[in-house]
């Protein structure tokens, strides 16, 4: 009788090593400041489920973009079905909110595919290097309803690079301003700031 509690348990344990993780997920990305990138959120599982939400904390001069009439823009991805409503708003702590739901109760095309793809964009307030967009409260739910991700949180790495404000190749230059054009010389354009010349990289034209 031991032996075969012992062998259940084996077998309980194997197979719940090799279960999948039910989770949303989201790639890091990179982007030039004064530019614009795209989050892609999907789920990944092997349940079906009619509903997923969680909230995004974005750093400091990054931001998800608006249309002209203040509303986030996105898209829906290949998991939502024509009933499945998208809802992506702001919330009193800042946090931006998202949520897919179908109002029937009908689950999602598949298991696991692209949920939604938001668009981002850097300012110049954004900090070059690192930044991290945390996604918190993330929920997936199937038609009891009941909750079946294994994960509420996780780190999204946006790596910033670039300034809006420089050319490739100044040497020195500080953020802000470039100065103004003074000459070529060498074949090489040279622009004053603040009492000080730097030169542009490459071939000039006279």
């Amino acid at each position: 009788m031991k032996k075969i509690k012992f062998l259940l348990a084996a077998v309980a344990v194997l197979m719940s090593g090799n279960a999948m993780a039910q989770k949303v997920v989201c790639p890091d990305v990179t982007i030039d400041k004064g530019d614009k990138a795209e989050l892609v959120f999907s789920i990944e599982s092997d349940q079906e489920s009619t509903l997923a939400e969680f909230f995004l904390t974005m750093p400091e001069g990054i931001s998800i973009e608006k249309n002209s009439k203040g509303r986030y823009l996105f898209t829906k991805g290949d998991m939502p079905t024509e009933d499945h409503t998208v809802t992506v708003t702001d919330k009193k702590n800042g946090d931006v909110y998202v949520l897919l739901k179908n109002e029937y109760g009908d689950n999602f095309e598949s298991t696991s595919g692209t949920l939604i793809t938001l668009p981002i964009v850097a300012d110049e307030t954004a900090v070059s290097g690192p930044n991290v967009i945390k996604v918190t409260g993330v929920n997936i739910t199937n038609l009891e309803p009941k909750q079946i991700n294994t994960e509420t949180e996780f780190d999204i790495t946006v790596t910033v690079s670039g300034d809006p404000t420089a050319i490739n190749g100044v040497n020195g230059a500080a953020a802000g301003s470039l100065g103004t054009f003074k000459a070529v010389k060498k074949n090489q354009i040279v622009v004053v700031s603040n009492g000080n010349e730097f030169t542009v990289g490459g071939a000039a034209s006279k």
